[in-house]
């Protein structure tokens, strides 16, 4: 049903513009023949080389001089219409066939019509995090309407009926097709790209007026971010969140540096000298408790 041949059609038996051999519970019809169809042995036809049985067969044409027969070798023309060059180029002669959906005419005969290519915009998005959703957008220009698009997030694969959203940070492609009637299926895809921001933090500070105790001291203020995480270190190697501490009266150098989140770009090294001094004696007074007089020998003076 629904089909038509243009090249010529030649074997020793049974030869047919559409069908070489039909049988019973078949059907042949809204088709035509404009080709020439011999056989060197017998049974050609226009539109059927033999028929065996009572198939069914309807509306179906076809060039005058293409065959001597329209089908099972006899000039039997039940659902078969032979018909000029001219009268083929007339489409009223076809006046039960689906020239809405199926048909067009052609130069010369009716051809298939040939689906509509579709004009579509699709636009990604690539830009900076803000904690929104996005995603992308398909303008269908035509068809104007009577279409249908589905997603997917792999090649090939059309299992969402609206277009994914994305909110934080990444790369993610989006893949669609557009169906519509008489049109070609439109597949395409593009990117919904979502950039890390810079880290917001407040930077650590050091300890002032560190002064010996013997005990041990935290060196710094710690740092805040809800972005990440700040890490210290006093070799500048080895990191941790633990605020770093010591004892013993120097100088130290602090290192920090921010981990960002999935949202949030990392913030590089940096470092703070923090001093801790030695302690002051308070509370202490100093008395010579004996009275030294020359004597030409070595004296020690006694104090408490």
């Amino acid at each position: 049903t629904n089909c038509y041949n243009i090249g010529n059609v030649s074997s020793q038996y049974n030869a047919g513009g559409l069908v070489g051999h039909l049988y019973t519970s078949t059907t042949v019809s809204y088709s035509h023949n404009y080709a020439i169809v011999t056989t060197t042995g017998g049974n050609d036809g226009a539109i059927i080389g033999k028929v065996d049985g009572n198939p069914s067969i309807s509306e179906n044409f076809y060039l005058a001089g293409t065959a001597s027969k329209a089908y099972n070798g006899s000039t039997y023309t039940i659902g078969v219409t032979e018909l000029t060059a001219e009268q083929f180029k007339n489409q009223s002669r076809f006046y039960s066939w689906d020239f809405d959906t199926i048909w067009m005419m052609g130069e010369n005969y009716p051809v298939f019509i040939k689906p509509g290519e579709m004009t579509v915009t699709v636009t990604g998005f690539n830009g900076d995090y803000d904690a929104n959703e996005h995603s992308i957008t398909i303008d269908v220009v035509s068809p104007e309407s009577g279409y249908t698009i589905v997603y997917g997030t792999t090649n090939g694969v059309y299992d969402l009926d609206t277009a994914p959203s994305y909110i934080n940070a990444g790369t993610y492609p989006i893949y669609f097709q557009i169906t519509a009637e008489n049109f070609e299926t439109y597949t395409g895809s593009a990117q919904v790209i979502i950039n890390k921001i810079a880290t917001i933090y407040t930077a650590p500070t050091a300890k002032v007026e560190l002064k010996y105790t013997g005990a041990n001291q935290e060196l710094i203020n710690a740092g805040e971010t809800t972005d990440g995480e700040i890490q210290y270190s006093l070799d500048g190697t080895t990191y941790s969140t633990t605020i770093p501490s010591a004892i013993l009266p120097d100088t130290y150098t602090v290192y920090y540096k921010i981990i960002g989140d999935s949202n949030h770009n990392n913030v590089a090294e940096e470092s703070i000298n923090v001093t801790i001094s030695n302690a002051t004696l308070e509370g202490v007074s100093v008395e010579q408790t004996n009275v030294l007089t020359y004597s030409g020998f070595e004296q020690r003076a006694t104090v408490s």
